[in-house]
């Protein structure tokens, strides 16, 4: 039965593809893809571009998502009145709200800051082992990376507030001209980024290593 369905479904979706019919569909198929490629790469793109940009970039993708669906519907609802073939017709909106679910509920900047923060571990660690028993230091909250180091905060350098209770530190993520900023941030003994005067700003920990937050301001 169920392979029966599953090639009944491959033979409506190539007779589809034979005719006019096909082009709702693939319209659905090809914007929805777009999309889910487009949630994947935003975060990379938005620390090229800046948010601001990618903010316009999303209101356009939205907007194309919007024609896409509005199409579907249409398109199911004229097809139904004509043809009476369910699947085929119903099809191309089905895709339409598959995609929705998908960006609404695929965690797309966990997975990127997951990658992200994970494949410079070892990295961040050393930096931090460094400050934490004096080996690198400087005066004042910002610190300029060593060379070596250099790429794993934008604009290659650090914040790292000093507290008796500890020390937290943030390499950057994102960061504009507005200050407006994102990052990963290590606090020791307990601190969080928001806590008493270390003032890093909004953190919610990664859970994927103990002391280290994405923060955002």
């Amino acid at each position: 039965m169920k392979a029966g369905l599953i090639g009944e479904m491959y033979v409506i979706i190539i007779t589809m593809t034979n005719n006019n019919k096909s082009v709702p569909l693939w319209v659905s198929l090809s914007i929805g893809t777009f999309i889910i490629c487009f949630g994947f790469v935003l975060n990379p793109l938005a620390r090229i571009f800046g948010e601001f940009l990618m903010a316009y970039a999303m209101i356009g993708v939205f907007i194309l998502f919007l024609i896409s669906f509005t199409w579907s519907l249409i398109y199911m609802f004229l097809s139904l009145k004509h043809d009476k073939h369910i699947i085929p017709s119903v099809l191309p909106l089905f895709i339409n709200v598959l995609t929705a679910l998908l960006v609404i509920f695929i965690p797309f900047n966990q997975i990127y800051y997951y990658f992200l923060f994970s494949k410079d571990l070892s990295d961040y660690e050393q930096v931090i082992e460094m400050i934490d028993i004096g080996e690198f230091y400087e005066m004042g909250q910002y610190w300029d990376l060593p060379d070596e180091w250099a790429y794993l905060s934008y604009s290659e350098e650090i914040v790292v507030k000093q507290h008796e209770k500890g020390f937290c530190v943030m390499f950057y993520i994102y960061r504009n001209v507005m200050l407006n900023s994102s990052g990963f941030a290590y606090c020791s003994n307990g601190l969080t980024p928001g806590q008493y005067d270390v003032g890093l700003g909004t953190g919610r920990s990664l859970g994927w290593e103990e002391g280290w937050y994405y923060v955002k301001s």
